[in-house]
């Protein structure tokens, strides 16, 4: 797809890649609900890590996106935090219980995005880059 945009005739297309939206990922259906939690744990001690992006922060970096200057923005933008959280980080910062199992073979232990690109743009940087900021931006936007 995004090989087509960059090719097809029109406006310039300025490309996102959006990293796990909090509120829009696996993680958050364990901060919304009450059953039991199990993350995989890899052969550090720690579980998954990830790149995360808030719901604000996502909408602010939209906003300026649609009224920036084009020569502003790189053609393609990977948009998440500076700085990328375990799962089990965002769990404690909800104060939400889980359960350790062994990570099976060939879970994904790291996915995160480099987000260069977007630092040395015009746009926002997202500002939610603890887990205890992303999960009030999830309570203050879950609606």
């Amino acid at each position: 797809m995004e090989a087509y945009l960059q090719s097809a005739e029109g406006p310039r297309p300025i490309i996102l890649r959006v990293a796990n939206v909090i509120g829009a990922d696996a993680i958050s259906r364990a901060l919304a609900g009450t059953d039991k939690v199990t993350l995989d744990r890899f052969s550090d001690g720690t579980g998954p890590l990830r790149s995360f992006v808030g719901i604000a922060d996502l909408a602010d970096l939209i906003a300026c996106a649609v009224t920036c200057p084009l020569d502003a923005c790189p053609d393609v933008i990977n948009v998440g935090s500076t700085r990328p959280l375990h799962m089990e980080e965002i769990l404690q910062a909800a104060n939400r219980s889980f359960e350790w199992r062994d990570a099976p073979h060939g879970a994904l232990r790291v996915a995160t995005v480099s987000t260069e690109k977007l630092v040395q743009s015009a746009l926002p940087i997202p500002q939610a880059t603890t887990a205890a900021a992303l999960y009030q931006d999830w309570k203050d936007h879950a609606d």
